[in-house]
């Protein structure tokens, strides 16, 4: 396969790296790593982890029946996780079950939530390659048996594959996903979405979101859906979203159905109410509704199963036809994703008049000093409230680095680079019993603290030393009180000021 030269989210971008030859398919459940489409806001190449599960758990369970299936897991999920679940899928429809490592998978990043964009030619490359691959070893497996399911932010990308390969799936499930990128979720507005897509209306900021980037997203454009109609589309479309959900929710949700409905789409949508709880299959009428594997088998298996009369299948999937002509229009430029070279690749083609806003990968320079703000990544309140007091000079300086740093239960570090220690401040409330689960470490004696920013109570911090750290920790399960906070990279170790 050749070289190519496209744009990510309205940017032309460097030649990609693409697959030359196949990676062998693992004769048993296994992974392989992909390369996959740039994303603007990160720099070099990029791949993915491809997770693939048979039909008993081993490559020559294949057969003439077999069929494909995404199974894709929630926002920051890794692997199935809030998914349902491949290896009961695999056996259950005889299809070789497919779980993807997408974009931002398992990090909580300072740039922009992708929302489905990226994400979904990820999941789709996945698909195509495990496709490709059986072609290459000519093993027999049925071209019209592909499907989809994911939840949450899996959801949106299930739907999101729909739209970007409109003749491909036979059925999609779509439990709790989001339905397009509205402005309380990309912006974080109160009153709508809990969820933060960390967007910018500041048109100088690197995370401003453009119209066409809001317009692609959404899964319910009725112009969108009227040309996957006109292509041939007929995915059976099963959505099951609780009427409570905070995150996703429900009122967007029901428009999206109810335009997919007008374009003539084939939709089985299930809003889940409080008098529906059992307290066995439907746990609430929130986002979790309850087990997202049984709740696909409740809904969705008649669509699925060898054995039924409903069962969905299609005739002729994107990747064979091995063209572009799947556009869609938006008010600066269309989208367009070819699959001339079989896997997917999107396009953004801005109109004449438009100049789409150059997005350069996102440096976060992060400057510890007295009054500063000590993460990025918590709620609004207290990213914007809360401020380092009291710290020594010793500590003060800029650094930069990826960091999670508190927040719903979530406490580590994400760094930018391999480095042989950090300094880390940790709330003195939680210093005896991390440094027992992390024997590694060693207390620096220096103590600082965080306040608000209107002053009050200062929470007191002590100062660690963390030798050969990871890229990416989490100490999420040592049920700490405070949070991380990264104070500098580097191989000396601070000492107390005298």
């Amino acid at each position: 396969m050749s070289a190519l030269v496209f744009f990510a989210a309205g940017n032309l971008i460097a030649v990609e790296k693409v697959i030359d030859k196949c990676p062998a398919l693992p004769a048993t459940n296994g992974s392989v790593i992909l390369p996959a489409q740039k994303f603007p806001y990160f720099k070099g190449e990029r791949t993915i982890n491809v997770y693939i599960y048979y039909p008993k758990k081993t490559l020559s369970g294949v057969n003439a029946t077999t069929g494909l299936f995404l199974t894709l897991h929630n926002w920051g999920g890794t692997k199935d996780y809030g998914a349902p679940a491949p290896t009961i899928l695999a056996d259950r429809y005889n299809t070789i079950c497919i779980a993807v490592d997408y974009l931002q998978t398992g990090q909580q990043t300072a740039e922009p939530y992708d929302f489905g964009y990226l994400q979904s030619m990820d999941a789709l490359r996945a698909m195509q390659y495990v496709w490709a691959a059986l072609e290459a070893k000519e093993i027999a497996f049925s071209k019209h048996r592909i499907y989809c399911c994911g939840g949450s932010g899996g959801g949106n990308i299930t739907q999101m594959v729909n739209k970007f390969a409109p003749r491909t799936f036979a059925c999609i499930i779509d439990l709790s996903g989001m339905a397009s990128l509205t402005d309380d979720m990309a912006y974080y507005l109160p009153g709508g979405s809990i969820i933060n897509a960390r967007y910018s209306q500041d048109p100088e900021s690197p995370a401003y979101l453009e119209k066409h980037m809001q317009e692609i997203r959404d899964i319910g454009n009725p112009t969108h859906l009227a040309l996957q109609k006109k292509m041939g589309n007929r995915t059976k479309i099963v959505v099951i979203h609780g009427v409570d959900d905070k995150y996703c929710l429900a009122s967007d949700k029901k428009r999206v159905v109810a335009n997919m409905k007008a374009a003539g789409l084939d939709v089985d949508a299930h809003f889940i109410e409080k008098k529906d709880i059992d307290g066995k299959l439907i746990g609430n009428s929130r986002h979790s509704i309850g087990n997202r594997t049984k709740l696909l088998i409740k809904f969705a298996e008649k669509y699925l199963s060898e054995k039924s009369k409903d069962m969905r299948q299609i005739t002729k999937p994107d990747f064979e036809f091995k063209n572009d002509d799947i556009k869609y229009e938006t008010s600066n430029g269309h989208y367009l994703i070819s699959y001339k070279n079989g896997y997917p690749i999107s396009t953004f083609v801005p109109n004449n008049d438009y100049t789409p806003k150059q997005i350069l990968p996102m440096i976060y320079s992060y400057k510890v000093e007295n009054g500063a703000y000590p993460w990025y990544d918590m709620s609004k309140y207290h990213k914007n409230n809360r401020i380092i007091v009291n710290l020594p000079k010793s500590l003060a300086g800029e650094t930069v680095a990826k960091q999670k740093s508190g927040g719903r239960g979530t406490r580590g570090l994400v760094l930018p680079k391999k480095v042989d220690a950090v300094t880390i401040g940790v709330y003195e409330g939680d210093l005896e019993n991390f440094l027992k689960h992390c024997p590694t470490m060693k207390d620096a004696n220096i103590e600082f603290g965080t306040q608000m920013k209107k002053g009050g109570v200062i929470t007191k911090y002590k100062a660690v030393i963390y030798p050969n750290p990871k890229l990416v920790t989490n100490w999420g399960k040592l049920n700490l009180s405070g949070g991380i906070l990264l104070l500098k990279m580097s191989a000396v170790e601070i000492k107390a000021e005298e």
